[in-house]
């Protein structure tokens, strides 16, 4: 059995998409074959990879309540591809949104189960997940919460080392490492919900059966809560990659 996973999302780096579709990739059995979907330079890899394949799953973000528009095209590709050669396969679909609630992902999943009628491939369902950005910047707390650690102990050591003070004692008992633990728990408690999701897709794809379509959402994050901190992190990016002051998100257009 061949598996081919296609992840469409637009970036380069920190895909959401990506990241969620190799969760699925990990609880696939059989042979598998990854494309990073770029644009028109890999249709002739994806239809070789399509010739023998029993399934492909497209992992993808959710623009405008539907299917992005490089995706369409692509789409499109393979119709005509499978209706030239005669191949079919059972296509499954991994989407995730920026919303918190995954099932705004139900008019794009609806689109693919029409595209695969029109293209005469069973579609066997797949998942939308909601808070995508938060559950793609969730891996990178941790990481942030070490570099801290870091950072004290290279402060506190040459203080200690400058006033002649220093032990490993008192080194140890100043780093806190109960908040690289409380960051790791949060980042993988948040995350279960997506993960198993994804991975029952997976699932659903190794014993070639239907998935039917699910939604999801961050776990242990009430919808409240995720406002709040998407609040912040829109704010922070805002300044940080754009230069613009917190005070303009607030103007009125």
């Amino acid at each position: 059995m061949k598996t081919v996973f296609i992840a469409a999302s637009p970036k380069k780096r920190w895909s959401n998409s990506a990241y969620l579709l190799s969760f699925t990739k990990w609880f696939t059995k059989g042979e598998k074959a990854w494309i990073n979907f770029r644009g028109s330079g890999d249709y002739a890899r994806i239809f070789s990879e399509l010739e023998d394949a029993d399934a492909l799953v497209l992992g993808m973000p959710l623009y405008v309540d539907a299917i992005p528009s490089h995706i369409l095209i692509l789409l499109q590709k393979i119709e005509q591809y499978v209706k030239e050669k005669g191949v079919t396969f059972r296509v499954y679909s991994l989407c995730n949104c920026g919303f918190y609630e995954g099932v705004q992902c139900e008019y794009e999943l609806e689109m693919v189960r029409c595209w695969c009628e029109r293209s005469g491939l069973e579609f066997c369902g797949g998942a939308g997940i909601g808070a995508g950005e938060m559950i793609g910047v969730l891996p990178l707390s941790p990481i942030i919460s070490i570099a801290v650690l870091l950072l004290q102990g290279i402060i506190f050591t040459t203080v200690s080392l400058s006033g002649g003070t220093f032990s490993l004692q008192a080194l140890l008992g100043h780093l806190s490492l109960l908040g690289v633990f409380i960051s790791v728990m949060v980042a993988v408690l948040f995350s279960i919900r997506p993960w198993i999701v994804a991975a029952q897709v997976g699932t659903s794809v190794s014993v070639r059966r239907g998935h039917g379509v699910r939604f999801s959402t961050v776990s242990f994050c009430p919808a409240f809560l995720f406002v709040f901190f998407a609040s912040i992190y829109w704010a922070l990016r805002a300044f940080v990659l754009h230069l613009v002051p917190v005070w303009k998100l607030f103007r009125k257009a």
